[in-house]
């Protein structure tokens, strides 16, 4: 059982590679197996097609960003301090992450230009997402409660987030500006506060 999760983990590490190098067109099944020093039918005792060994890739990515985050979404702290902290774990999550994130980012181009077939992004990865929206959602409607935040859709709000932070994430994929994050993230957290705190409520950014 132990072999077997090794070669498992040794064809998703060479798949990632490839994948991130060159797309989920531009690789076979033949070119993973080579990579990983495997016979191309072992592959298939693994993972029935390259399709799904890169859904797997982006499902383990999205558990981990979930175990990553979903912790601080539940802290025992003021809601505007757990938004805070959320918005600037993403450093973390995008410096672990960046290789999924990559393919993250060319599923999105390719959705977009009409060259792949949406439910890529399969209703599992999906979830996991919906299941961080609603955590930060959530916390949203607590502050809002508690008069901390201006009485907004909690849905739209955390829309508009997701979109930042994702536009940081994948700005980092494409562009290996990774000392930048930083930065870009500390704007999204003034731009986010300062347009969802109640005026003269939390810690205002200068």
């Amino acid at each position: 059982e132990r072999e077997r999760r090794q070669h498992r983990e040794a064809i998703l590490a060479a798949a990632l590679g490839l994948f991130g190098e060159h797309g989920l067109h531009g690789v076979s099944m033949q070119q993973i197996a080579e990579k990983a020093e495997f016979a191309t039918g072992t592959l298939y005792n693994f993972f029935d097609s390259k399709e799904a060994l890169f859904q797997e890739l982006l499902l383990r990515c999205a558990r981990r960003i979930e175990e990553q985050l979903t912790p601080i979404l539940r802290l025992h702290a003021p809601p505007d301090m757990r938004l805070r902290e959320l918005i600037r774990a993403h450093n973390a999550v995008i410096r672990d992450n960046l290789p999924e994130i990559r393919l993250f980012y060319k599923v999105f181009q390719a959705e977009a230009r009409h060259t792949i077939e949406p439910d890529l992004l399969m209703a599992d990865i999906r979830a996991v997402f919906d299941r961080l929206q609603a955590e930060c959602a959530a916390v949203i409607d607590e502050g809002v409660a508690v008069g901390l935040f201006a009485p907004l859709d909690s849905q739209i709000v955390t829309m508009g987030l997701d979109a930042m932070l994702e536009a940081v994430a994948f700005r980092a994929a494409a562009t290996q500006q990774l000392d930048q994050v930083g930065r870009w993230l500390a704007e999204i957290e003034r731009l986010f506060f300062n347009g969802v705190l109640v005026r003269g409520g939390g810690d205002a950014i200068a």
